[in-house]
């Protein structure tokens, strides 16, 4: 039977979810406390926090396999269902970031294989030139140095 856990944000709000959640977060589940769960450390923060339970309530924590052309195929909805694609691509970039960082702090490997093949489609049938414009770099470029002078996140 399953119960409810309290998750904090790092703004400290509350979100009350199934423990169902332990299940596909391996850095929950090794938490000291199911109660409640501090995720300030983590920096992941409430707006974040509700996109990811987002995903994870409309499988009731009991996320889908990938179909096999997961790897080969070009379009997120070929690959996945309807709704993940439409879910994942739907995220804002700054959004996006945030999302990812948490997912992969989270340790939730279903939301980090799902963003990093939204990554890969946005890449991979760019040509040089056009990633160069599109991310604002240049290929003698640091891609850590670009990073930290745009984004705070990356500044660690």
């Amino acid at each position: 039977m399953y119960g409810i856990i309290k998750l904090v944000s790092f703004e400290g709000d509350c979100f009350l979810v199934s423990s169902k959640v332990l299940e596909v977060s391996p850095f929950l589940e090794e938490a000291p406390d199911h109660d409640e769960i501090h995720l300030a450390p983590l920096e992941v923060d409430s707006k974040t926090l509700r996109t990811v339970l987002v995903y994870l309530q409309h499988y009731n924590f009991e996320l889908p396999p990938f179909k096999s052309e997961f790897l080969t195929s070009n379009d997120l909805k070929t690959t996945t269902h309807v709704w993940d694609a439409q879910f994942i691509e739907s995220l804002e970039e700054e959004e996006f970031l945030k999302f990812i960082l948490a997912v992969n702090k989270l340790d939730i490997s279903h939301l980090v294989k799902l963003s990093c093949f939204r990554i890969a489609n946005e890449v991979r049938l760019k040509s040089l030139e056009e990633l160069e414009s599109v991310y604002q770099v240049s290929v003698g470029t640091n891609c850590e140095d670009y990073l930290s002078k745009v984004y705070d996140w990356a500044k660690y």
